[in-house]
């Protein structure tokens, strides 16, 4: 947990093992702990996820801000010393990555839907109020879906919710092999 100003920023991942970039996740250069959620549980679908990260949230204050991280294919590149800053400059209650669209716009939007601006959201990076971050979670979880960015993209309209489309703090990459800030 860091304590930036006012409010404390909680780093969040969920993850039932260890797999792909997880340990360099938990072991990152700046030494920030991660809260790792569902761990050792069996895992069903995209579902258990949301449940756990809505539950996490009772342990936060409403204004602590969650920054979440996917387990497996995610990195922190930069120091998070002006996370605080950066989010707060987008003036909204969630701030979500942009998809890559990697199977084309017209498949991830059929697949997914469009959260805003044409974009596609994508539920691996997100960060926002424990509390807005609980009401997206509850949302997610009222609709028929088993799976967590078509959830996401679904209630994203709904919700004070933008995306990072100039990649300001979450940069999706297929390229694993290019470092990103």
């Amino acid at each position: 947990m860091y304590n930036y100003n006012t409010m404390r920023i909680h780093y969040v991942t969920y993850a039932t093992h260890s797999f792909g970039f997880f340990e360099q996740l938990k072991n990152n250069k700046f030494n920030i702990p991660i809260k790792v959620l569902g761990w050792k549980t069996k895992w069903i679908n995209f579902m258990d996820k949301i449940k756990a990260i809505k539950q996490y949230t009772y342990e936060l204050n409403d204004n602590d801000i969650l920054v979440f991280l996917d387990g497996f294919d995610t990195l922190i590149n930069k120091d998070p010393k002006n996370i605080e800053q950066l989010f707060l400059k987008f003036n909204s209650q969630i701030v979500v990555s942009k998809d890559l669209a990697l199977y084309g716009n017209y498949v991830t939007r059929k697949v997914f839907g469009v959260c805003s601006d044409n974009h596609t959201a994508n539920s691996g990076m997100y960060m926002g109020y424990a509390s807005a971050i609980r009401n997206m979670c509850e949302q997610i979880l009222e609709i028929n879906t088993i799976d967590d960015q078509h959830g996401l993209n679904v209630v994203c309209k709904k919700l004070d919710i933008k995306i990072d489309s100039n990649n300001i703090i979450f940069v999706n990459s297929s390229d694993k092999n290019t470092k990103q800030n």
